[in-house]
């Protein structure tokens, strides 16, 4: 995995890891999926790198969402196999429906730094943003808010290792990023987050988090729903 680092670096690609970053160090052992933001002018020169690392693109028709890539390749040095799970745009929102877009990539890929693992990561603030952004809508829906009880304690080491990561990173840089959400929100979101609320305001925050969302969001109310729970 260093080599794929240094080649992304040394070949000026402009990436980061965007999610789930504690997982980064499990990731690089083949033991999780690395999420991979790579800018869209990139992307080619980014096929053309990992390429030449013997990585292929897994495809399954009946499993698609756009903007969204998966390669995996081998990690001779430590017998592993690297999934490589690659966006070249933030869609995001319920795990099985990708159904938000994002348009943060650029703050993302320009803000970047360097990781645990020696690779590019988002900021720690953004990366609290895009956390927060995702926890409320997929709490907001019932396959999500079951999910999301399940994954209780894996989300909060994510948040925990953010939290972490904070200290001393300056938010002045990132001020006119959330052009959906007001300031007030963010602060509700952070609050309720690591505060004691029940779950129910939680999943009120999540409508408000989607109906700004709603202009980036790839379905309609019918789609969605048809979508969310067809067998």
């Amino acid at each position: 995995m260093t080599k794929l680092f240094s080649c992304l670096n040394q070949g000026k690609v402009r990436y980061c890891v965007w999610k789930n970053c504690h997982e980064t160090k499990r990731a690089v052992r083949g033991e999780d999926d690395l999420d991979i933001l790579v800018g869209r002018g990139d992307f080619s020169k980014f096929c053309s790198l990992i390429a030449g690392l013997d990585f292929k693109e897994a495809k399954a028709n009946h499993l698609f969402y756009p903007n969204i890539f998966h390669y995996y390749g081998l990690d001779y040095v430590n017998e592993a196999v690297i999934h490589l799970h690659v966006f070249t745009r933030i869609m995001t929102g319920e795990s099985h429906l990708k159904d938000y877009h994002l348009p943060w990539e650029n703050a993302l890929l320009s803000s970047a730094v360097i990781g645990d693992e020696g690779c590019n990561v988002a900021c720690y603030k953004l990366q609290q943003l895009i956390f927060l952004t995702r926890y409320y809508i997929k709490i907001s829906s019932l396959p999500g808010f079951l999910l999301t009880l399940k994954r209780l304690g894996s989300l909060g080491d994510e948040y925990s290792y953010i939290e972490g990561h904070l200290a001393g990173h300056s938010t002045d840089n990132f001020k006119d990023l959330p052009e959906y959400f007001p300031k007030s929100i963010i602060t509700e979101m952070i609050a309720h987050y690591k505060g004691a609320s029940p779950n129910f305001k939680k999943i009120l925050i999540g409508y408000r988090v989607r109906s700004l969302l709603k202009n980036r969001c790839r379905y309609n109310f019918f789609e969605k729903t048809w979508l969310r729970y067809k067998i």
